[in-house]
Protein backbone atom coordinates (compact mmCIF):
# COMPACT_ATOMS: atom_id res chain seq x y z
CA UNK A 1 0.00 0.00 0.00
CA UNK A 2 1.27 3.01 -1.10
CA UNK A 3 1.58 5.86 2.09
CA UNK A 4 -0.10 9.38 1.93
CA UNK A 5 2.90 11.06 2.43
CA UNK A 6 4.47 9.15 -0.35
CA UNK A 7 1.82 10.66 -2.76
CA UNK A 8 1.69 14.09 -4.12
CA UNK A 9 -1.22 16.44 -4.64
CA UNK A 10 -2.98 17.76 -8.17
CA UNK A 11 -0.70 20.82 -8.42
CA UNK A 12 2.74 18.79 -7.31
CA UNK A 13 2.03 16.64 -9.97
CA UNK A 14 0.91 18.85 -12.64
CA UNK A 15 4.46 20.56 -12.06
CA UNK A 16 6.43 17.38 -11.56
CA UNK A 17 5.00 16.43 -15.28
CA UNK A 18 4.98 19.43 -16.72
CA UNK A 19 0.98 19.64 -17.39
CA UNK A 20 -1.70 21.38 -16.27
CA UNK A 21 -4.18 20.44 -13.36
CA UNK A 22 -6.81 19.95 -16.10
CA UNK A 23 -4.50 17.13 -17.28
CA UNK A 24 -4.05 15.57 -14.16
CA UNK A 25 -7.79 15.34 -13.49
CA UNK A 26 -8.42 13.51 -17.18
CA UNK A 27 -5.87 10.80 -15.58
CA UNK A 28 -8.90 9.87 -13.46
CA UNK A 29 -11.76 11.40 -14.63
CA UNK A 30 -11.26 9.14 -18.03
CA UNK A 31 -9.91 5.99 -16.09
CA UNK A 32 -6.45 6.29 -17.22
CA UNK A 33 -4.92 5.30 -14.44
CA UNK A 34 -4.71 2.14 -12.38
CA UNK A 35 -6.94 3.05 -9.43
CA UNK A 36 -3.99 1.89 -7.19
CA UNK A 37 -2.18 4.69 -8.39
CA UNK A 38 -4.43 7.75 -6.48
CA UNK A 39 -6.60 8.31 -3.71
CA UNK A 40 -9.93 10.02 -3.69
CA UNK A 41 -10.87 10.08 0.25
CA UNK A 42 -9.03 13.31 1.15
CA UNK A 43 -8.63 15.08 -2.12
CA UNK A 44 -7.11 13.79 -4.62
CA UNK A 45 -3.21 12.49 -4.08
CA UNK A 46 -1.07 10.50 -6.96
CA UNK A 47 2.01 7.93 -6.55
CA UNK A 48 4.88 10.04 -8.02
CA UNK A 49 5.30 7.57 -11.28
CA UNK A 50 1.79 8.73 -12.32
CA UNK A 51 3.99 11.99 -13.29
CA UNK A 52 6.21 9.85 -15.66
CA UNK A 53 2.93 7.99 -17.06
CA UNK A 54 1.28 11.44 -17.69
CA UNK A 55 4.01 12.91 -19.43
CA UNK A 56 3.77 9.49 -22.03
CA UNK A 57 0.42 10.06 -22.21
CA UNK A 58 0.04 13.30 -23.31
CA UNK A 59 3.18 13.37 -25.52
CA UNK A 60 3.19 9.97 -27.58
CA UNK A 61 -0.94 11.27 -28.24
CA UNK A 62 0.05 11.63 -32.12
CA UNK A 63 1.36 8.40 -31.93
CA UNK A 64 -0.34 6.27 -29.99
CA UNK A 65 -4.32 5.71 -29.87
CA UNK A 66 -5.68 6.38 -26.21
CA UNK A 67 -6.47 2.89 -25.65
CA UNK A 68 -3.21 1.87 -26.59
CA UNK A 69 -1.57 4.78 -24.67
CA UNK A 70 -3.48 3.49 -21.80
CA UNK A 71 -2.88 -0.28 -21.88
CA UNK A 72 0.48 0.90 -21.66
CA UNK A 73 0.48 2.57 -18.37
CA UNK A 74 -1.80 -0.25 -16.97
CA UNK A 75 1.08 -2.74 -18.09
CA UNK A 76 3.53 -1.12 -16.97
CA UNK A 77 1.96 -0.06 -13.44
CA UNK A 78 1.21 -3.56 -12.34
CA UNK A 79 4.55 -4.96 -13.73
CA UNK A 80 6.46 -2.33 -11.28
CA UNK A 81 3.60 -3.00 -8.34
CA UNK A 82 4.67 -6.53 -8.35
CA UNK A 83 7.83 -6.53 -8.79
CA UNK A 84 10.11 -7.85 -5.49
CA UNK A 85 10.69 -5.56 -3.60
CA UNK A 86 8.52 -2.76 -3.80
CA UNK A 87 6.83 -1.72 -0.25
CA UNK A 88 6.75 1.78 -1.10
CA UNK A 89 5.88 4.42 -3.46
CA UNK A 90 6.74 3.36 -6.93
CA UNK A 91 7.71 6.57 -8.16
CA UNK A 92 9.69 6.85 -5.51
CA UNK A 93 11.65 3.67 -5.83
CA UNK A 94 12.34 4.64 -9.85
CA UNK A 95 12.97 8.09 -9.22
CA UNK A 96 15.65 6.24 -6.79
CA UNK A 97 17.11 4.50 -9.91
CA UNK A 98 18.37 7.82 -12.01
CA UNK A 99 20.76 10.08 -10.78
CA UNK A 100 22.35 13.36 -11.90
CA UNK A 101 25.67 12.93 -13.91
CA UNK A 102 27.33 16.72 -13.65
CA UNK A 103 29.56 15.48 -16.52
CA UNK A 104 26.24 14.98 -18.87
CA UNK A 105 24.30 17.57 -17.15
CA UNK A 106 21.59 14.80 -17.66
CA UNK A 107 20.48 11.99 -15.35
CA UNK A 108 21.07 8.33 -16.26
CA UNK A 109 19.98 5.11 -14.26
CA UNK A 110 22.10 3.44 -11.40
CA UNK A 111 23.22 -0.17 -12.66
CA UNK A 112 22.06 -2.83 -10.82
CA UNK A 113 20.12 -1.53 -8.25
CA UNK A 114 16.98 -3.30 -9.98
CA UNK A 115 15.61 -5.48 -12.30
CA UNK A 116 12.42 -3.61 -13.43
CA UNK A 117 12.12 -3.88 -17.45
CA UNK A 118 10.47 -0.72 -18.64
CA UNK A 119 10.08 -1.44 -22.16
CA UNK A 120 6.47 -2.06 -22.86
CA UNK A 121 7.32 -4.91 -26.06
CA UNK A 122 4.18 -5.95 -28.22
CA UNK A 123 4.43 -7.26 -31.36
CA UNK A 124 4.49 -4.17 -33.45
CA UNK A 125 5.87 -1.95 -31.44
CA UNK A 126 7.52 -1.28 -28.55
CA UNK A 127 7.73 1.61 -26.11
CA UNK A 128 10.60 2.51 -23.85
CA UNK A 129 9.15 4.13 -20.13
CA UNK A 130 12.79 5.05 -19.30
CA UNK A 131 12.88 8.24 -21.00
CA UNK A 132 9.91 9.61 -19.03
CA UNK A 133 11.05 8.53 -15.37
CA UNK A 134 14.50 10.12 -16.36
CA UNK A 135 12.77 13.47 -17.64
CA UNK A 136 10.46 13.81 -14.23
CA UNK A 137 13.43 13.39 -11.60
CA UNK A 138 14.69 16.97 -11.69
CA UNK A 139 11.42 18.30 -11.01
CA UNK A 140 10.63 16.01 -8.58
CA UNK A 141 13.55 15.86 -6.21
CA UNK A 142 12.90 19.68 -6.23
CA UNK A 143 9.36 19.25 -4.94
CA UNK A 144 10.85 16.79 -2.66
CA UNK A 145 13.21 19.32 -1.26
CA UNK A 146 11.00 22.32 -1.00
CA UNK A 147 8.52 20.21 1.45
CA UNK A 148 11.41 19.45 3.53
CA UNK A 149 12.93 22.84 4.00
CA UNK A 150 8.98 24.56 4.19
CA UNK A 151 7.20 23.51 6.94
CA UNK A 152 3.64 24.31 7.97
CA UNK A 153 2.50 23.28 11.49
CA UNK A 154 -0.39 24.38 13.53
CA UNK A 155 1.67 25.22 16.46
CA UNK A 156 4.00 27.28 14.36
CA UNK A 157 2.26 30.87 13.65
CA UNK A 158 -1.02 29.32 13.34
CA UNK A 159 0.43 26.76 10.34
CA UNK A 160 1.72 29.41 8.18
CA UNK A 161 4.52 28.23 6.17
CA UNK A 162 7.82 28.72 7.45
CA UNK A 163 11.20 27.80 6.91
CA UNK A 164 12.16 24.80 8.54
CA UNK A 165 13.92 24.82 12.30
CA UNK A 166 12.70 28.80 11.79
CA UNK A 167 9.67 31.15 13.01
CA UNK A 168 10.27 33.04 9.62
CA UNK A 169 7.13 33.09 7.17
CA UNK A 170 7.89 32.73 3.87
CA UNK A 171 5.21 35.02 2.74
CA UNK A 172 7.24 37.97 4.92
CA UNK A 173 10.86 36.74 2.40
CA UNK A 174 9.30 36.64 -0.65
CA UNK A 175 7.21 39.70 -0.29
CA UNK A 176 10.00 41.64 0.90
CA UNK A 177 12.53 40.63 -1.96
CA UNK A 178 8.99 40.86 -4.76
CA UNK A 179 8.99 44.55 -3.36
CA UNK A 180 12.72 44.82 -4.40
CA UNK A 181 14.49 44.33 -0.90
CA UNK A 182 17.63 42.45 -1.61
CA UNK A 183 18.61 38.82 -0.04
CA UNK A 184 21.57 40.39 1.46
CA UNK A 185 19.41 42.84 3.58
CA UNK A 186 17.10 39.93 4.78
CA UNK A 187 20.50 38.06 5.62
CA UNK A 188 20.95 40.93 7.88
CA UNK A 189 18.06 39.66 9.73
CA UNK A 190 18.17 35.98 9.26
CA UNK A 191 21.75 34.77 8.26
CA UNK A 192 20.27 31.26 7.12
CA UNK A 193 18.67 32.65 3.86
CA UNK A 194 19.99 30.88 0.78
CA UNK A 195 19.69 31.61 -2.81
CA UNK A 196 18.67 28.10 -2.57
CA UNK A 197 16.26 28.46 0.45
CA UNK A 198 14.24 31.77 -1.63
CA UNK A 199 14.26 29.43 -4.80
CA UNK A 200 12.57 26.56 -2.56
CA UNK A 201 9.81 28.95 -1.01
CA UNK A 202 9.32 30.41 -4.19
CA UNK A 203 8.37 26.29 -5.44
CA UNK A 204 6.62 25.98 -2.24
CA UNK A 205 4.00 28.92 -2.74
CA UNK A 206 3.36 28.00 -6.36
CA UNK A 207 2.87 24.36 -4.87
CA UNK A 208 0.55 25.21 -2.32
CA UNK A 209 -1.54 28.09 -2.88
CA UNK A 210 -3.14 29.85 -0.11
CA UNK A 211 -6.91 30.55 0.04
CA UNK A 212 -7.43 34.57 0.20
CA UNK A 213 -5.82 37.75 -0.87
CA UNK A 214 -1.79 37.18 -0.51
CA UNK A 215 -0.23 38.77 2.14
CA UNK A 216 2.72 41.47 1.40
CA UNK A 217 6.07 41.95 2.62
CA UNK A 218 4.74 43.18 6.26
CA UNK A 219 2.17 40.60 6.29
CA UNK A 220 -0.93 42.85 5.34
CA UNK A 221 -3.36 41.63 2.89
CA UNK A 222 -3.80 42.33 -0.54
CA UNK A 223 -5.20 45.46 -1.87
CA UNK A 224 -3.28 47.40 0.97
CA UNK A 225 -0.37 50.16 -0.42
CA UNK A 226 2.71 49.63 1.38
CA UNK A 227 4.60 52.72 2.60
CA UNK A 228 7.72 51.01 3.90
CA UNK A 229 9.18 47.98 4.81
CA UNK A 230 11.49 47.09 8.04
CA UNK A 231 12.80 44.08 8.99
CA UNK A 232 13.78 43.47 12.84
CA UNK A 233 16.05 40.63 13.72
CA UNK A 234 14.32 37.82 16.16
CA UNK A 235 16.44 39.15 19.18
CA UNK A 236 15.27 42.72 18.81
CA UNK A 237 11.66 42.09 18.25
CA UNK A 238 9.03 41.81 21.59
CA UNK A 239 8.81 37.88 22.65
Amino acid sequence: MILDSEMVSTTELAYIAGISDREVNRLVDERILPDFLFKTDNGRRFDLSVAAFARFYFEASDILTAPARKSAIREMAGRIKDSPGVTFSIGSKLVALFEYQPASGSRAPISGRCDINLLVDWRFTTIDMEPFFIEICERATDTARASQTIVSDPEILGGEPVFAGSRVPVDTVIGSLDEGMSLEALQDAWPFLTEALIADARLYVKLHPRRGRPRGPGGEAGGWKLQSTRIIPPEASDA
